[in-house]
């Protein structure tokens, strides 16, 4: 897993090649949520989505590797039968997305650290999983942030809404 993810990273720091094509989000997190089936059991899952959500202009792969790796963590952190919650919106321009769960704050000091490459609190983590997630959404033109809410944290990240033609 770890070699996976550090020939990503590579790829991704030298420039590699994005596959964009328009994609439902509901698509890239339903597909993310059924991989991570057996993970997710013991935690309520909420999803956010509204139904006129329209498309985003993505890599699937590698965007389906940002809801996957935001989804691990935030189980990792939710204490048993915490909840995890993912959703959208589109808002100026930009579909904004996050995932955030039941669980312990984020230190205010890690809160821009957690995306270093290499930087980890979890005990079996490599700390690639949150560096892969910013150089993806940065290739994509977006921004990846963490936060701390009310229930826990937050880490939204924003993508480009496809391009529709016009039908006359």
């Amino acid at each position: 897993h770890m070699v996976g993810d550090m020939l990503a990273l590579s790829r991704l720091e030298a420039g590699v090649e994005l596959d964009r094509q328009p994609h439902g989000f509901a698509d890239l997190v339903g597909s993310a949520l059924h991989r991570l089936r057996p993970e997710l059991k013991d935690h309520p899952v909420t999803v956010d989505l509204p139904d006129d959500l329209p498309p985003v202009e993505v890599d699937e792969l590698q965007v389906g590797r940002v809801i996957t790796n935001l989804l691990e963590n935030a189980v990792e952190w939710a204490p048993s039968g915490g909840g995890v919650e993912v959703g959208a919106v589109a808002r100026d321009g930009v579909l904004e997305a996050w995932v955030e769960n039941d669980g312990p704050a984020i230190a205010p000091g890690d809160l821009d650290r957690v995306f270093d490459t290499f930087w980890t609190r979890r005990a079996r983590g490599s700390g690639l999983g949150l560096a892969i997630c910013k150089r993806v959404v940065e290739a994509h033109g977006g921004v990846i942030r963490a936060e701390n809410r009310r229930r826990g944290p937050r880490f939204s990240f924003t993508l480009p809404l496809a391009r529709v033609t016009a039908h006359q």
